[in-house]
């Protein structure tokens, strides 16, 4: 059992938000990161790479297990990106070896905007419960329930190593309620020209997940390779489907178009 674990108060900010509505609200969810960056590292075996997935640190300072700057004395960030979008509840930060060396905590979706939702004094690290039997990490625990309806999938952590100690991340878990998005793409015209095929949407925005066009009226119109085709005068009904993903929903859209005779000049009407 982690033997330190510190509780900090955040203040009540506010988060970007996708320009499109969401479901209902699901059960909180906790996520270890899935990829990191950093802007200063010890070397090849001290990366941001090691602050991803769950905390696995078997000792104190152990290469190939956690993030460490470049120099005892640098002030360096590392970000984390995760694969749901949530609204954060908390952010549990597994330090190694020394403690409190975190200056800043902060929280992005898409890493456009930043927000901070902790900050620190450097001059109160010390040396953490490494030593401690078994216990490797101690965890840094920032509530964020008052960050509301902000939704987010980046966390990025400065740590200020200029004053003492040598301080580590092994681990970073977001724990929050996860946001579902609708997909959106641009739609054809109403009229569809017996004799002039256009191209559709091939995927959807900003979710960029390939979309499964069908006819519902092959009698009228049909698909050929990415061009939907008229083959006679008439209403045709086409659907749009997809499965979604962690953080957007399904798609299914049906569409009519008025079938009339003539001919245009070949066009994707949909764009994307």
């Amino acid at each position: 059992m982690l033997k330190l674990k510190t509780v900090f108060v955040v203040s009540c900010l506010g988060f970007a938000f996708l320009a499109m509505p969401s479901s209902a609200q699901a059960a909180p969810i906790s996520q270890w990161a899935t990829s990191a960056t950093s802007d200063n590292q010890y070397d090849e075996t001290y990366t941001a790479t090691e602050a991803t997935g769950a905390a696995n640190a078997t000792g104190c300072d152990n290469a190939s297990q956690v993030w460490a700057t470049a120099t005892k004395s640098d002030i360096a960030s590392i970000t984390l990106t995760y694969e749901n979008f949530v609204s954060p509840t908390e952010i549990d930060i597994y330090q190694n070896n020394y403690v409190n060396a975190i200056t800043n905590v902060e929280v992005s979706l898409g890493g456009e905007v930043w927000k901070s939702v902790y900050t620190g004094d450097a001059t109160q690290a010390v040396e953490g419960t490494c030593d401690a039997a078994k216990n490797y990490d101690d965890v840094l625990v920032v509530p964020a329930a008052s960050a509301g309806k902000g939704i987010i999938n980046m966390v990025r952590i400065t740590v200020d190593q200029t004053t003492n100690g040598w301080a580590e991340i092994d681990a970073v878990k977001l724990i929050g309620n996860p946001r579902m998005f609708n997909q959106e793409f641009g739609s054809p015209s109403k009229k569809l020209y017996k004799d002039s095929p256009i191209g559709l949407a091939q995927k959807t925005w900003p979710a960029l997940i390939k979309i499964k066009w069908t006819s519902m009226t092959p009698k009228v119109c049909k698909f050929q390779k990415n061009l939907l085709k008229a083959i006679a005068i008439g209403k045709c009904k086409i659907r749009a489907t997809n499965a979604g993903n962690a953080n957007y929903n399904p798609l299914d859209k049906k569409i009519t178009l008025t079938v009339i005779p003539g001919k245009s000049k070949p066009v994707n009407q949909a764009g994307g």
